[in-house]
């Protein structure tokens, strides 16, 4: 494990705080499907499983918060998709739109799999979750196996030795800070996870990740003007 490099590092969850992480750091160069969606491990290996088919399946999208239009909750997978729908917009018109978005995301993410030396990485804030993840190691190790992936789960709560082996799965243990609300960023001694994922993912990439993250930031301070100007919401893909 020590000399493995990744070509993609990628968020597969459980809340958008990881892809931030990634992304701060220069290690996201895409935005997949699970960036944006507030999850759990089940679920996403479950949209795994079944190949994504309801994610945008009408009869399973519920909006449980008249007060928040934009949060849109899948009922068979259970995850919500928070960040996909725009409030200022029927639910109805914009679901083509949705469809498309979840469809590149959805293939940028399959690609990264296809092209190999893929790295997941997964936050997991709950301690009953930890526990599953603790006594089903041979079942997530099954996953890196079918489709090629190595794992590093993030957690707040110490998990047992049964992860050490290599190639899989690289626990970093109690570096979680209060939870103080959707957008709080979740981990402290970010230095131990930013050390491990400069060792095992290009410079080069990296400085180009974060190049391309400056050129976003404009784009969004020049978009959050022309909102607060025009009375409208902008999304920019």
């Amino acid at each position: 494990m020590e000399n493995k490099r990744y070509n993609s590092i990628i968020s597969f969850g459980c809340m958008c705080s990881t892809a931030i992480f990634l992304r701060k750091y220069g290690f996201r160069s895409q935005s997949t499907i699970f960036d944006w969606l507030s999850s759990s491990l089940k679920s996403n290996l479950k949209m795994l499983d079944d190949d994504f088919r309801h994610i945008l399946s009408k009869e399973y999208l519920i909006q449980p918060y008249k007060e928040f239009p934009h949060i849109v909750d899948n009922t068979f997978y259970e995850v919500s998709l928070n960040h996909m729908f725009n409030e200022y917009k029927s639910f109805d018109k914009q679901l083509n739109d949705v469809s498309n978005y979840c469809k590149k995301r959805i293939e940028r993410f399959k690609a990264a799999l296809r092209e190999g030396k893929t790295l997941l990485v997964y936050y997991s804030r709950d301690e009953k979750e930890c526990l599953w993840i603790a006594s089903n190691s041979e079942l997530l190790k099954s996953y890196c196996q079918k489709y090629g992936f190595d794992w590093l789960f993030i957690t707040n709560y110490p998990l047992p030795d049964c992860f050490s082996f290599p190639n899989f799965m690289i626990p970093i243990n109690n570096i979680h800070k209060p939870y103080g609300g959707g957008v709080s960023f979740p981990f402290e001694n970010e230095e131990i996870i930013v050390e491990f994922l400069a060792n095992h993912y290009s410079e080069e990439k990296r400085k180009q990740n974060l190049k391309h993250k400056t050129k976003r930031s404009l784009l969004r301070k020049v978009r959050l003007f022309f909102e607060k100007k025009n009375g409208v919401k902008l999304k920019i893909n």
